[in-house]
């Protein structure tokens, strides 16, 4: 786990004690329960609700209900690149809490591992909504369900940091943030902290 700030918070330790235990408190130690069951006309609503990122065929084999409820909250917004990286808007997925800004409390941008998408946190995604949290996973540009093909130039290092920034600065304002990153996400958080 890797937390960095856009906003000058010492985030070194992230173990007990740490930044990570002051954001969300006792929560942060304790693993999301697993969801129960949807019932079958439930699901069948959830599956249709999904965005068409989501690869259709792929959307029947889909059981888990924590999986579903958050497909079906997947969000789209296009973000503008530097031209050396993406011959026009891209498109940024992401899943987030309905909590509203609160002034002076940032965000928390939750980027995901390696092979994977924002669906990594469709567990934690309710849990941080419980406590208030205000928090966006972001899929990492070049995984998940962002569309890479046709005007994207790269999905490298440089890439992924530009896409980010995009989306802090396109989607929350640019206001300060705190990136919470796993696996191939806490890369790309350190090196968007190194580099902003």
């Amino acid at each position: 786990l890797v937390l960095a700030s856009t906003h000058g918070a010492d985030v070194r330790e992230a173990g007990r004690g740490g930044m990570l235990f002051t954001l969300l408190g006792p929560f942060a130690f304790h693993l999301p329960r697993a969801t129960p069951p949807l019932p079958a006309s439930r699901t069948t609503t959830l599956r249709a609700a999904i965005p068409a990122c989501v690869p259709s065929d792929k959307v029947a084999e889909l059981v888990e209900p924590a999986c579903l409820q958050t497909l079906s909250a997947i969000e789209t917004e296009q973000i503008e690149l530097p031209p050396t990286l993406a011959n026009g808007p891209v498109t940024a997925t992401y899943a987030r809490t309905s909590v509203p800004p609160a002034e002076g409390v940032p965000p928390v941008v939750l980027l995901h591992g390696f092979d994977s998408s924002c669906l990594e946190f469709r567990r934690l995604l309710p849990e941080l909504e419980a406590v208030g949290v205000e928090a966006y996973a972001l899929d990492i540009f070049g995984w998940g369900f962002v569309e890479t093909r046709g005007n994207v130039e790269s999905v490298g290092v440089a890439a992924k940091r530009a896409y980010l920034h995009a989306f802090w600065e396109q989607q929350l304002d640019a206001e300060p943030l705190i990136l919470v990153g796993t696996s191939l996400g806490g890369a790309v958080a350190l090196d968007y902290a190194a580099k902003h």
